[in-house]
């Protein structure tokens, strides 16, 4: 019996540390990669789904994962005007940020996402964006206060400039020296292989270069993005 005992313990441990394994985010990360890469977003959801099953046993830094999964998918639901779907994603993001702060309250991180997703759904209904825009700038703005040097902060503070009118406080100028800064944090901290956040990125840059008529910087930029997953030049990054 008691043999018995000890193997069902046994079993039961390493049933848990299957799940950790299979839990791993470096697999779902370059999963993801490759999706953005290729454009096949379905895989995305898939990931999302995945993770969701395991949801009560996932840590905080897997949660900030799954949010990070939440942000991209978002973005391409709301950039394909899928809107409803969009809308799931966002309440979903919505409930697990605020059980991370419940966890974190200082954590720049999900105070960031807060401020992205509140953005999103301007997107979705216009006619609060004047509150929603409101909203979206104090999380990213506290998200910098606590952490000035946060990198997923610094981006979406870009975005959030990037896309206001001028008449509102939006400056692509500003837009374009944050995601700048964005692109030498991920490359300091050593976070530029297989991140599809860093291929956003330069994305972001070298369309604000584009916007603010700055062709030769746009094409460096260009230039770094395809040198950096040769699999995106044919298709939308070609400079010459």
């Amino acid at each position: 019996m008691k043999n018995t005992r000890h193997k069902y313990l046994l079993i039961s441990a390493l049933s848990f540390l299957f799940v950790q394994a299979a839990l791993a985010q470096p697999a779902y990360k370059k999963i993801a990669y490759n999706a953005y890469v290729s454009g096949d977003m379905r895989v995305w959801a898939n990931i999302i789904y995945t993770i969701e099953l395991k949801n009560s046993r996932l840590t905080p830094d897997q949660e900030l994962d799954l949010l990070d999964y939440y942000y991209g998918y978002t973005q391409h639901l709301l950039s394909t005007k899928q809107y409803e779907q969009a809308q799931t994603y966002i309440t979903r993001a919505d409930r697990l940020i605020a059980h991370v702060l419940s966890k974190l309250p200082g954590n720049a991180t999900a105070y960031s996402y807060k401020g992205a997703f509140a953005g999103f759904k301007i997107t979705i209904n216009k006619l609060k964006s004047i509150s929603l825009s409101s909203e979206s700038n104090a999380s990213i703005d506290k998200a910098l206060e606590i952490d000035s040097v946060n990198i997923q902060a610094t981006i979406d503070k870009g975005n959030l400039l990037f896309h206001t009118p001028a008449i509102f406080g939006g400056n692509k100028q500003q837009a374009l020296e944050l995601f700048l800064k964005a692109k030498k944090l991920l490359e300091t901290t050593n976070k530029t292989q297989q991140n599809w956040l860093y291929l956003n990125v330069l994305k972001l840059a070298a369309r604000s270069c584009e916007k603010l008529n700055q062709p030769q910087q746009a094409k460096e930029l260009y230039d770094c993005l395809a040198h950096t997953e040769p699999r995106l030049r044919p298709k939308q990054y070609t400079t010459n």
